[in-house]
């Protein structure tokens, strides 16, 4: 301790080093800040107070005096019953000192004090007459109890920081942690929840909603995909092209773009067609419009349609009143239509089909492979391909003819909603949504994807169909794009 008070001997006055030691020696805790030097002797927090002193030795003369009582103990602060004085020692005369008398018992603690005065010395005086000594040593005071030290005050109430935040001890009082992340503010004046959704990060049609600090952006009912676009509610393919009517009556389309066939004209539609490079749809004033290429393209009538169906050469609509009206090349007779009112129309490479209000099944155009040559019955949807025809009966069930080289016009059993022909190959959706292909499978193009289904189209090399979702999966041959969805 005596290298503290030199060390700091500049700081701290003799007197205040005294009671530095007094409150070491009692058992206080004595912490002095210093940069490299921890000084801290660790104490009760209330210790007992401090011992009387020893009484002073009994006088020397033929009477040998007694021995004067043991000081009174110091005050200790908030301390425990300090202890009394120990008895002088009788003096030595051959007549020997009177009796010493008991030291008196220290005063009783301060302010928290005591339990009252502490017990008298032990008498210890020598045997003997003698007279009444001088001595008269006077004990020294007790130690003083130890001051109470300051409450921690990050104990109470995370020391009036948000509750979410840390709380230190530092010079002076407390520092408040920053907020968590997630959150913003601060640890003095609260922190509250980051709204990631305040930023609007969400682009095109997509909705943002929040939850424990992320974000997620969800596209608004009636669009679909990674651009919140709207759900597709048609398809159409081509040889090379693919085309997607939207359910805001827009035309997207992709793929190969050689003759214009992927530039679709601004505008809205009702219903889509493809084949080769061109595709025409209904706009919704009825009359259609056509891009792309055709070697044998005409005008389409000026009349307003309910139907359209692009063939390879040509091509026919239902008009609103129920008749079939078709144009382009007519080399195999597939634009002379016939009589009668319609409801479903379907154009071929060579050949058309169209069924009837009465669902009877009519076909015209070329019939070298037997295309042309629908059966008797009932049907509620066909779809004319290369060198065969495939219909959906009223019952559900599929029947196909014409060309069946490869298996293209053998349907498997059960029953489907819709159907579409290729050159050589075949696919439908079964009524549990599903798609069946069949017919010759090179470039995997009767090998479909997974999942549930509203629409499809078929072209000589790959295909496209319409998912419950809204988005449109594409299978079969992509050399030049034409499976690769936007």
């Amino acid at each position: 301790m005596a290298q503290i008070a030199d060390r700091y001997s500049g700081v701290f006055a003799r007197a205040t080093f005294a009671s530095l030691l007094l409150l070491a020696s009692s058992g206080c805790s004595l912490a002095i800040d210093t940069p490299d030097i921890d000084y801290s002797i660790v104490r009760d927090r209330h210790p007992t107070g401090g011992s009387g002193g020893k009484g002073g030795a009994g006088g020397t003369d033929d009477a040998g005096g007694g021995p004067s009582a043991g000081g009174s103990g110091y005050s200790g602060h908030g301390g425990g019953s300090p202890k009394g004085g120990e008895t002088g020692t009788g003096g030595n005369d051959s007549k020997g000192g009177s009796a010493g008398a008991s030291g008196s018992g220290g005063a009783g603690g301060g302010e928290n004090g005591g339990s009252g005065p502490g017990t008298g010395g032990t008498n210890t005086g020598g045997s003997g007459s003698g007279g009444t000594g001088a001595g008269a040593g006077t004990g020294n005071g007790g130690s003083a109890g130890c001051p109470d030290e300051p409450p921690n005050p990050c104990d109470i109430e995370n020391g009036g920081c948000d509750p979410r935040t840390l709380c230190e001890n530092a010079a002076g009082g407390r520092v408040c942690g920053p907020c968590p992340e997630g959150m913003k503010g601060s640890g003095e004046t609260g922190c509250v929840a980051v709204d990631p959704c305040a930023s609007n990060r969400c682009e095109n049609d997509s909705v943002c909603s929040a939850d424990a600090g992320t974000y997620v952006c969800d596209c608004r009912p009636g669009t679909y995909g990674k651009l919140c676009e709207h759900v597709s509610v048609d398809v159409a393919v081509g040889s090379h092209h693919s085309c997607s009517l939207l359910s805001d009556g827009s035309v997207k389309c992709w793929g190969d773009n050689e003759g214009g066939q992927t530039v679709a004209p601004s505008g809205i539609f009702d219903a889509i067609s493809s084949r080769d490079l061109l595709t025409c749809g209904i706009q919704v004033d009825g009359y259609v419009g056509c891009w792309g290429y055709s070697r044998f393209q005409v005008p389409p009538p000026k009349v307003p349609f309910t139907s359209i169906s692009v063939g390879g050469l040509h091509q026919c609509g239902i008009a609103l009143d129920g008749t079939v009206l078709c144009w382009g090349n007519n080399v195999d007779g597939q634009t002379r239509a016939p009589v009668g009112t319609f409801h479903t129309i379907s154009a071929g490479v060579f050949h058309s089909c169209a069924i009837a209000t009465d669902g009877a099944l009519r076909c015209w155009g070329r019939n070298d492979r037997g295309q042309s040559s629908a059966p008797s019955g009932t049907f509620d949807a066909v779809s004319a391909g290369g060198f065969h025809t495939c219909a959906i009966r009223t019952d559900g069930t599929l029947a196909c003819w014409g060309l069946d080289n490869v298996g293209q016009a053998t349907p498997p059993a059960g029953t489907f909603l819709a159907v579409s022909s290729g050159h050589v190959h075949s696919c439908g959706i079964r009524t549990d949504r599903s798609i069946a292909c069949w017919g010759h499978g090179w470039m995997q193009r009767t090998t479909p994807p997974e999942g549930t289904y509203t629409a499809l189209s078929l072209s000589g090399t790959h295909a496209c169909a319409v998912h419950t979702d809204g988005g449109v999966r594409c299978w079969g041959y992509d050399g030049n794009g034409e499976t690769d969805v936007p």
